[in-house]
């Protein structure tokens, strides 16, 4: 599988994780399924996108934007953390989509996961412990 979206703390932390070569339909896959989650959970809804994997992807902004949508419940948005150690256009270019989806400037981009979750346990003191999510 290209991708996965799953809870990563049930109904409050996704996880999206795209591994390999990404291509425009993985992302509107991936989009559909966060606001899909994004729906059913309870807000604030945090989303982890771990980019650590990717190994091609189409370079330009353009390619993407007529696939990701915003989010029709905006509200229930908390943080976006974008994980990526090395591909600074790859971090820029899922910035934007951030932005795009809703989030409204809560973009926080970071080299690791575990800097991701520490960050996410500091914006949101409701969070149960995040320590043994960094696997």
């Amino acid at each position: 599988m290209p991708h996965e979206v799953e809870w990563w703390i049930d109904r409050r932390v996704i996880r999206v994780t795209p591994t390999g070569r990404l291509e425009v339909a993985h992302v509107a896959e991936m989009d559909s399924r966060v606001i899909q989650l994004v729906a059913a959970g309870d807000p604030p809804v945090h989303i982890v996108m771990d980019l650590e994997t990717v190994t091609h992807y189409p370079p330009t902004l353009e390619t993407y934007l007529p696939i990701v949508r915003p989010s029709p419940h905006p509200e229930q948005l908390g943080w976006v953390v974008v994980v990526e150690a090395q591909d600074a256009a790859l971090r820029f270019i899922m910035t934007v989509l951030s932005q795009l989806l809703g989030v409204r400037g809560r973009v926080y981009s970071t080299d690791t996961l575990v800097e991701a979750l520490h960050f996410l346990r500091e914006q949101d003191a409701t969070l149960p412990s995040l320590e043994a999510r960094t696997e």
